[in-house]
């Protein structure tokens, strides 16, 4: 890869604390090392880390149970699912993508629609009802977890569709969680809003360029920890991989060690990408 592709990526994180953008397979074990990176890396309450960590697991649940996967992969149809976190200002974006059925994109287009025109009592409503009838679709959930991340999060959900083929699209979706209450989810500084087409933009950026992980943040030893553990799970999960996974994990960590001990301090923490 061409250094000038990092330095590009890092003049787009330039207004973010902390990002991490993830593309790939998805399993328990890398859910768990996306999350541990989350933990370390936000220097938040723990009541606001507690509500975050939710709307990131709802986020890979969406993911995980809601893909359609092409039944013959080409290079018109190779679209890898995606997780995106960035803290800019007093926000957190949590963002996935994955492909879904041209089929299934009218009546989900509806369902958020109708989500985003609920009030906070509205949306505690339903999903109570959701619950006591039992509806639950075929794949779980029944849109309960879409009401949840529109409830915890006390923001509309941004979502958009990209045409892939006849039979498939591309999913995008992404929910706004502010760090300070009773501040009615406004920011100031619109520099810092990251809107559905930033995301677009940051994952066909990823997709071109065949990048496995970003992150922007603190590179102190107890944050790079979890990066490790991601991309060794990562590897483990590629049974196409050539290199040697040996090799690569040394210079990964060669390299986050770099940022760790040499990185410039400031608020006592060596940010880095």
């Amino acid at each position: 890869m061409n250094p000038e592709i990092v330095f590009q990526f890092f003049k787009k994180f330039k207004n973010d604390h902390f990002s991490l953008a993830y593309m790939g397979e998805f399993d328990d074990v890398l859910t768990e090392g996306l999350m541990k990176s989350n933990e370390t890396s936000i220097q938040e309450p723990k009541s606001f880390k507690k509500r975050l960590s939710f709307l990131i697991a709802e986020c890979f649940q969406n993911i995980i149970r809601h893909e359609d996967k092409p039944e013959i992969i080409t290079r018109t149809n190779d679209k890898p699912k995606i997780f995106l976190l960035r803290n800019a200002g007093n926000s957190h974006y949590i963002s996935s993508t994955n492909l879904i059925s041209n089929a299934k994109k009218e009546g989900l287009e509806l369902k958020l629609n109708s989500i985003n025109n609920l009030s906070s009592e509205d949306l505690k409503n339903v999903y109570i009802d959701a619950l006591t009838n039992n509806v639950i679709s075929e794949k779980g959930g029944g849109g309960i977890g879409l009401i949840e991340m529109a409830r915890k999060s006390g923001s509309p959900l941004e979502f958009a569709f990209e045409f892939v083929n006849y039979y498939l699209s591309v999913f995008y979706i992404q929910v706004r969680f502010n760090a300070t209450k009773n501040e009615e989810n406004t920011i100031a500084d619109s520099t810092d809003v990251i809107t559905i087409n930033d995301t677009k933009e940051i994952y066909n950026s990823i997709l071109q360029e065949n990048i496995i992980l970003i992150r922007k943040g603190d590179f102190s030893q107890e944050s790079i920890l979890p990066i490790i553990d991601i991309i060794e799970g990562n590897l483990k999960l590629q049974t196409n991989f050539t290199g040697s996974k040996k090799t690569t994990m040394y210079l990964i960590v060669e390299l986050l060690q770099n940022i760790s001990k040499h990185a410039l301090k400031i608020n006592n923490e060596r940010e880095g990408i």
